[in-house]
């Protein structure tokens, strides 16, 4: 096969749909997996913090960038649930920004506070397969980059951006991931809305 001419023939990343950008990533990860390559990459984006839940802070400042005013964060026995109202919507370059690999939406733009990169995939410490839920994109992240349609979540309010991790691992691998979240949570404290000009509330259960 001439690979000028299979490049040719892929969907472009700048006029994608939703579609045509997860078909994109799926080559990418098919290819990554075929060179023996995509596990360590996988490895080593994952274990790039070592505050595995560096994510916390990210989905805090997207929020913020988002113009939310109230935040919530909730642990459960099986995962860790996100949730913000933030005016702006989740879009295609959000949906790229959260699972490309150091392609943020606000890399242009030094006056935002923080971006999905790869800080986010600090995440996949604590989750194979995490869901973002919107007013016009409902997904899950397939081998961290892929997005994957899934159905609306009936817990989300209208016009909220809503994030649900659920737990990988044994009874043992879990605890540890709430413990390790629940003490990041419990450092988020009024200093931290203090340096923040939109988030005024800022929850945790």
């Amino acid at each position: 096969m001439d690979i000028n001419s299979y490049i040719a023939d892929l969907p472009s990343v700048e006029a994608a749909s939703f579609d045509e950008y997860a078909e994109l990533m799926r080559l990418y990860i098919l290819t990554a997996k075929k060179s023996d390559s995509f596990e360590g990459t996988k490895r080593l984006l994952t274990e790039l913090y070592p505050d595995n839940a560096h994510f916390i802070y990210e989905l805090l400042q997207n929020a913020e960038d988002a113009e939310a005013e109230e935040v919530i964060f909730e642990v459960k026995n099986d995962g860790l649930i996100f949730r913000h109202n933030g005016k702006k919507t989740f879009t295609l370059k959000d949906v790229k920004g959260i699972t490309n690999i150091g392609n943020s939406t606000k890399k242009e733009d030094y006056t935002k506070v923080g971006k999905f990169g790869i800080g986010f995939k600090s995440v996949f410490a604590f989750t194979d397969n995490p869901k973002i839920y919107s007013d016009d994109f409902n997904f899950e992240i397939q081998d961290m980059l892929l997005p994957v349609k899934v159905e609306a979540n009936s817990s989300r309010k209208k016009g909220d951006t809503f994030f649900e991790f659920p737990f990988k691992g044994n009874a043992d691998d879990i605890k540890k991931y709430i413990t390790q979240i629940e003490k990041e949570l419990q450092a988020l404290d009024a200093n931290t809305i203090m340096f923040l000009d939109n988030i005024k509330v800022l929850k945790y259960t």
